[in-house]
């Protein structure tokens, strides 16, 4: 056994791909020109059971049947030079679909190996490649809904994302308020004298000095008692 593959991306969901393959008004739009389909039965939609003939110039052709279709994956079974199955495969990532196509080869002789090596294969081969590009561009076009949500896994890395980010944030001190004397540059940082009954009164910014004339100064011991002379 053998086997060609192609793979390609898609901006569309899985089931927008799958139904672009399945919908047989769309083949004539992505296969290449060279190719002719006919499909038995007149089906416009495949589905198990459903048969078709894909011809190459030179007049070789393979006669396809649906095998099986799912919501991830149609295989088709295909007999003709070389026997096989092509698988369809379609695989939500993202906005994006995976789309893989496989064609495997089986042989039962040395003749129907010869003919795939030498025939076959290349022939495969250099569709493969130009024919993803021309279904992506189709399905592009019409791309249905968007693409699937993003995976839990990328979810839970956004989450870890963003509780890194606040765990190793700077933490903030708290504001504190400044005492009005501690600011600089207000009228309360210069001194300021005033006259009382008492005597002199300084203010200070450690607070209140209070000066009052000796007794030696002002002649008396204090206030209201006179000083004996004699």
């Amino acid at each position: 056994m053998s086997n060609v593959s192609a793979m390609t991306a898609v901006r569309s969901t899985p089931q927008r791909a799958r139904d672009v393959l399945l919908t047989v008004a769309y083949f004539d739009r992505w296969i290449s020109p060279e190719l002719r389909m006919r499909v038995r039965g007149g089906a416009t939609t495949l589905k198990p059971g459903d048969r078709f003939r894909m011809e190459v110039p030179g007049g070789i052709g393979l006669e396809y049947e649906v095998e099986a279709v799912t919501d991830r994956e149609v295989v088709f079974t295909f007999t003709g030079p070389w026997d096989g199955r092509e698988r369809w495969s379609f695989i939500a990532d993202g906005e994006e679909t995976i789309v893989r196509r496989v064609h495997e080869a089986r042989y039962a002789d040395l003749v129907q190996e010869l003919t795939w090596r030498l025939v076959g294969m290349p022939i495969v081969t250099a569709h493969f490649t130009w024919e993803m590009g021309r279904f992506r561009r189709v399905v592009e076009k019409e791309p249905g809904v968007r693409g699937e949500i993003e995976s839990s896994a990328g979810r839970q890395a956004s989450a870890e994302a963003a509780s890194g980010a606040a765990e190793t944030a700077p933490a903030q001190e708290p504001e504190r308020e400044v005492p009005r004397r501690a600011q600089r540059g207000t009228a309360d940082d210069v001194p300021r004298e005033r006259e009382s009954s008492a005597g002199v009164e300084r203010e200070s910014l450690g607070g209140v000095e209070r000066e009052s004339p000796g007794a030696a100064e002002t002649g008396s011991a204090g206030p209201g008692f006179p000083v004996d002379e004699g």
